[in-house]
């Protein structure tokens, strides 16, 4: 969501200007920044997670959290049926779920991942 960085106002998206100050909005204040800086340099931070793929049932997502995990690279999982949201290779959803890694982490899992595919 976009803030004004001089009144604090929160805007919803699309919005470029503050009405109320005519400034141009921004996605982080500036109060803020620092923060978020911070949780970017610390591996295993939501805020380093990135989308990685999406495993259709149980059997499947069990089967890719092993392969990554046996080559080093933390899994967080969204479960798709409820509030899972980024359990680190927890209990996996009967339906699957999103697979997330850390930005360093990324590249390699890509790997495992395709390695893993080609063996199915």
């Amino acid at each position: 969501m976009p803030y004004c960085p001089n009144c604090k106002d929160e805007y919803r998206e699309g919005y470029t200007i503050c009405v109320e100050c005519g400034v141009q909005l921004v996605d982080i204040l500036p109060d803020k920044w620092e923060e978020r800086q911070q949780q970017l340099k610390t591996k295993g931070s939501a805020a380093r997670r990135i989308f990685l793929t999406i495993a259709v049932d149980e059997e499947q997502c069990t089967g890719m959290v092993s392969a990554l995990q046996k080559n080093g690279v933390t899994v967080y999982i969204d479960g798709m049926e409820a509030g899972d949201y980024l359990n680190t290779h927890g209990a996996f959803s009967s339906y699957g779920g999103d697979l997330y890694v850390d930005r360093d982490d990324y590249e390699k899992g890509l790997a495992v991942l395709t390695q893993y595919a080609q063996s199915e």
